[in-house]
């Protein structure tokens, strides 16, 4: 799943109830640092300086 779909993904469940805002929102930060620490070792393994 993609960073865009996962994304999607909560939003939906907020709109449907499934999720507090509270919820959403400590979920999109985990989401987002998630995505940062893919990013950063990504970017380790091809050799990018950050």
């Amino acid at each position: 799943m993609t960073f865009f779909d996962a994304k999607q993904q909560l939003a939906m469940m907020l709109r449907n109830g499934q999720l507090s805002l509270d919820e959403y929102e400590i979920e999109l930060a985990a989401l987002k640092y998630a995505h940062a620490e893919s990013m950063s070792r990504e970017d380790d393994r091809q050799g990018v300086a950050a």
